[in-house]
């Protein structure tokens, strides 16, 4: 998952303490191996690094898109996300386990790891064009967004007949 291009120089900012730098980084899709996310845009994400008595942090906020399926309906459809992104860097070879905090090396670190698994976390299980989708009739596959089909209402799953008589009572 790692390119050149996502290397952000910390030189500056391990010397500076108490201080911060501005940071931007666009990501492609081509940076993230994991052809699942079908990304409609690229991810942007801006804000600072942050470097407090030692400590460096990034600090910023992730913008992008992804195109989907619709799981009721099947059409496509695009969702954007902006979510924070925030976590520790270090220096590689640091005592702390290593799902705690970004590595870098030779005064320069790659966030392009942390951010794919910032999205993946964040995007949605299940996902709908819109929260009133009337999904595709079960019976002829029409799309019931477009309008009504011509089925019948009466065919009934046999092991819900019984609740059917219940509610005519």
């Amino acid at each position: 998952m790692n390119n050149s291009n996502n290397y952000i120089d910390l030189s500056k900012i391990i010397k500076m303490t108490d201080s911060e730098i501005p940071v931007e980084i666009v990501f492609f899709a081509e940076n993230f191996s994991d052809e699942a996310v079908k990304f409609a845009s690229p991810v942007k994400l801006f804000g600072k690094l942050v470097n407090l008595s030692g400590m460096l942090r990034v600090e910023a906020m992730l913008e992008f898109s992804v195109e989907y399926s619709c799981d009721r309906c099947l059409s496509d459809f695009v969702k954007a996300y902006e979510i924070p992104f925030s976590d520790e860097i270090a220096l590689e070879n640091s005592e702390r386990e290593i799902d705690e905090y970004i590595p870098y090396s030779n005064s320069r670190v790659d966030l392009t790891d942390a951010v794919y698994k910032c999205i993946f976390s964040e995007m949605d299980i299940k996902n709908v064009c819109k929260p009133d989708c009337k999904g595709l009739c079960g019976m002829c596959g029409a799309d019931l967004n477009s309008g009504f089909c011509n089925c019948s209402d009466d065919n009934i799953d046999p092991r819900l007949l019984k609740l059917k008589e219940l509610l005519k009572q």
